[in-house]
């Protein structure tokens, strides 16, 4: 008998996934879903749906990330004369750190070609910015959740909320990517001015994305659900900013 018997187990792994992978990303923790066969086999009989194949990308951030940490320590471990007969040399050290820098940008671009696949693959952009009320129409277009806009001319749309749904998860991943490689490239020596300032408004913005969104996101069950994981995100995010103001670029506004 298969390890993984048919769709069912395949929705059963869904399920799993999407409860786990938050929970791995905040607390830094690394999980067997991140395991090839983890990924793969439960989904042998079923399609994976969009929202899926972008978990797939996902999954092996929690355990990127316990290993930055790890780095990160041992790094300022090494800066710290008291320990220093139990850090790696200057050089290892260096070499680890742009080594997991480089897994950070690897997982970034695979999540940057999921977004442009899915671009490509709709009949219209994926949200667009608009100062002109939202008409009562709407309700034809996204019957399952009507945005409730504290203000009517909120500037950012999308096609339904579903799709907010899943964008607001992409860009969830994308922020905590970014936060992760922004805490790498100020601890790393070398040529990182232009990239972290890169990095930095890219945050900016995502967080700015993530934040707009809310009203599409707080207005049915399926909403509430989608919202938690990366409100949480954008959260930590801003709670950072503050504490630190050479962290990011100054605020825009949204």
């Amino acid at each position: 008998m298969p390890l993984y018997p048919g769709a069912s187990q395949g929705c059963d792994e869904c399920r799993r996934r999407r409860k786990k992978l938050p929970v791995g990303i905040n607390k830094h923790t690394r999980s067997f879903l991140a395991d090839s066969d983890w990924i793969h086999l439960p989904f042998l009989n079923s399609k994976k749906t969009r929202k899926e194949l972008l978990h797939d990308i996902a999954l092996p951030i929690p355990g990127l990330f316990y290993q930055t940490d790890r780095w990160l320590d041992g790094h300022s471990a090494s800066n710290n004369s008291d320990h220093q007969e139990i850090s790696d040399s200057p050089d290892q050290n260096l070499e680890t750190g742009f080594s997991l820098l480089n897994d950070h940008q690897i997982i970034f671009d695979q999540l940057e070609e999921w977004e442009s696949n899915w671009k490509a693959s709709e009949q219209g952009p994926l949200y667009w910015y608009s100062d002109i009320p939202m008409p009562s129409k709407f309700i034809d277009v996204d019957s399952v959740c009507i945005p409730s806009f504290p203000n009517e001319t909120y500037q950012v749309r999308f096609q339904n909320t579903q799709k907010a749904g899943l964008a607001v998860t992409f860009w969830s991943f994308r922020l905590e990517l970014l936060m992760g490689m922004i805490k790498l490239q100020r601890s790393l020596c070398g040529p990182q001015a232009e990239s972290l300032e890169r990095n930095m408004a890219m945050a900016e913005e995502t967080a700015c994305l993530i934040l707009q969104t809310a009203p599409y996101l707080t207005c049915c069950f399926e909403g509430a659900v989608a919202s938690k994981a990366p409100l949480r995100t954008i959260t930590r995010y801003f709670e950072l900013a503050a504490l630190d103001q050479d962290l990011y670029l100054p605020a825009v506004s949204i």
